[in-house]
């Protein structure tokens, strides 16, 4: 906003790509974003959109089963292809947000020629960045996620929106300031106790019975008492997730040192470490 003054028109200057582009071109469209939807009005490609909310439908684009287990994508013509569908079990990342990125991907993949097995075996391989929703333990069907990069609110609720398995989430640290609503909001539906560690913890606790959630809150000393507290809520099926949406300073070095503490605390509880 420094450079542009206003979202407006940094929409619009981003937005100018697609100006660019010519009838033999694709447009790729983020649907459920009405500022990206808005520059594609107009322009000579033809727009393919992805859209993971639920029910979402797309006369040409990607969407998401009722089920949420396929990725759903009609090309109607565009490059020549038609309908196809893709298990969401291909996809080792999780949340919401990288489901976006990864139906972005397929579509463009598509487009540019690569054949659909190998978009499937890319889908696989792919692995996140470290600490960024990162699969990282195993034990007794119950997954553990490493997120320690989700320092503030709004990454917390990109990543916990749409979760596949109920979790229970740790978090807390150093408060950034701001309202947790958004991310208690996100996690309607998927959490299934929350564990607090740190100096927000009281923040959050707070935050918590303000909105009235349902599902335990527990306060912990350290991250290991944290994942056991957590394991102890969990079934088969389930995972427990860091996602802080906190900084790290108050208990930790960095974001990196308190993934690692947690890895650690993963294999304190017998959990079978996943990275390598």
């Amino acid at each position: 906003l420094d450079r542009f003054g206003t979202m407006a028109r940094y929409a619009e200057m981003k937005g100018r790509i697609w100006d660019w582009q010519r009838a033999d071109d694709v447009a790729i469209a983020n649907a459920a974003d009405a500022a990206v939807m808005a520059e594609t009005a107009g322009i000579r490609a033809p727009v393919l959109t992805f859209d993971s909310r639920p029910g979402a439908t797309a006369a040409r684009g990607a969407v998401i089963s009722a089920d949420r287990r396929e990725l759903v994508l009609d090309f109607a013509g565009v490059a020549g292809l038609g309908r196809e569908r893709y298990p969401t079990d291909d996809l080792v990342i999780v949340g919401n947000h990288n489901l976006e990125n990864a139906m972005g991907a397929y579509l463009a993949a598509r487009v540019a020629g690569v054949g659909v097995d190998a978009v499937r075996a890319g889908a696989r391989a792919y692995r996140p960045l470290p600490h960024r929703m990162e699969l990282v333990a195993e034990r007794a069907g119950v997954n553990y996620y490493d997120d320690s990069k989700g320092t503030n609110v709004a990454s917390v609720a990109a990543s916990v929106r749409g979760f596949p398995r109920p979790l229970v989430l740790i978090a807390g640290g150093v408060d950034k300031g701001g309202s947790y609503a958004p991310m208690l909001e996100a996690l309607e539906g998927v959490c299934k106790g929350m564990v607090l560690i740190g100096a927000a913890a009281p923040l959050i606790r707070a935050a918590c019975a303000e909105r009235g959630v349902a599902y335990p809150v527990i306060d912990a000393a350290d991250m290991h008492a944290a994942v056991r507290l957590a394991t102890e809520l969990t079934s088969a099926g389930d995972a427990v997730v860091l996602s802080p949406a906190c900084a790290s300073y108050d208990m930790f070095q960095n974001f990196g040192h308190r993934g690692r503490v947690f890895r650690d605390a993963t294999s304190a509880v017998g959990a079978t470490r996943l990275d390598g």
